[in-house]
């Protein structure tokens, strides 16, 4: 009876029995840890991960190693298309330049604000492009510095001895600087109670 019972995760029936010790060994051959979290230590350094870097990489094996362009792609893994792909994006240099200028003149503004310049200037650029070129062109907004912190040792404060002391003494001199005619009847009513 016990051995038709079937636990848990398969423990105590008759697949694992017969597996033996088998995925003890397959896991060992691995590494022991799953395949998306082991560490892998690249031979090359860093991955070549955006197209402008695999089209150098490309360039490298055509020229240093003489590779054809296709087998150059194939060793990379790395598309013919994109190899061969030519950028129709306008060049915005008249922008770039408008852009700088008003960044110069307004330090303190950064690219929303020169958003909306150069859109009342007729400049009609989408806020994701200008974004764009705003970061290509190292525009940023200087940080501020920071908190002034006092230098040197600071004097105590003074704490009056009792409560009352302190709440007479501010009593006076509100009094003091009112005219007579309301402190006679100021008097009157705070000394009253």
């Amino acid at each position: 009876m016990e051995s038709l019972i079937r636990r848990h995760g398969g423990v105590g029936s008759q697949a694992a029995e017969d597996a033996g010790g088998r995925e003890h060994e397959a896991e060992a051959a691995s590494g022991g840890c799953d395949a998306r979290q082991c560490s892998f230590e690249r031979p090359f350094g860093k991955e070549v991960v955006t197209p402008a870097a695999q089209r150098n990489a490309v360039a490298h094996l055509m020229g240093h190693h003489g590779m054809s362009e296709r087998r150059a792609c194939k060793a990379i893994g790395f598309c013919r298309m994109t190899m061969r792909y030519e950028t129709r994006r306008s060049d915005d240099q008249g922008l770039r330049e408008r852009m700088k200028v008003l960044a110069h003149e307004r330090r303190r503004f950064g690219y929303r604000r020169l958003h909306v310049l150069l859109r009342r200037e007729g400049h009609l650029v989408n806020h994701k492009k200008l974004f764009r070129l705003y970061r290509e062109e190292k525009l940023t907004v200087r940080k501020r510095g920071g908190r002034k912190r006092a230098i040197g040792t600071r004097a105590p404060i003074l704490i009056p001895m009792s409560a009352c002391s302190s709440m007479v003494r501010r009593l006076k001199s509100v009094l003091t600087s009112v005219p007579m005619t309301i402190r006679t009847f100021a008097s009157g009513v705070v000394w009253s109670k």
